[in-house]
């Protein structure tokens, strides 16, 4: 190849790269998180509801001194990773239920889902 093409094949690749690093800086990239927030929704209603608010509709089921589900997801604390080491580590006040990776998963939708 020559000197002179390959300057040309060298501006080209890095104009390239230019675009394909401006493309994605102009446009909110978000990656997918993990499950299905309606499915992770009907889990906490039947799993979670007994002392936690989850959801507007069983105001009457919660415990007052635990917080709601909306709170959690308000902390600034609050995140995926977060949530995923709480969901998996036994705690005195909670019920031993053992998660599959699939429902944490659902929860954690569902949890992250009351951010907005």
């Amino acid at each position: 190849m020559s000197a002179d093409r390959h300057m040309v094949m060298r501006r080209l690749s890095s104009a390239a790269f230019v675009c394909l690093v401006a493309t994605f800086a102009a446009s909110p990239v978000q990656a997918q998180a993990p499950g299905n927030a309606d499915r992770g929704r009907v889990l906490s209603e039947t799993w979670c509801s007994s002392c936690h608010l989850v959801s507007a509709e069983n105001r009457a089921s919660a415990n007052d001194g635990v917080p709601t589900f909306q709170a959690i997801a308000r902390l600034p604390t609050t995140t995926s990773t977060g949530l995923r080491v709480f969901l998996r580590t036994p705690h005195p006040r909670m019920p031993n239920d053992v998660l599959s990776v699939t429902q944490t998963d659902d929860i954690i939708a569902y949890i992250l889902s009351l951010k907005r």
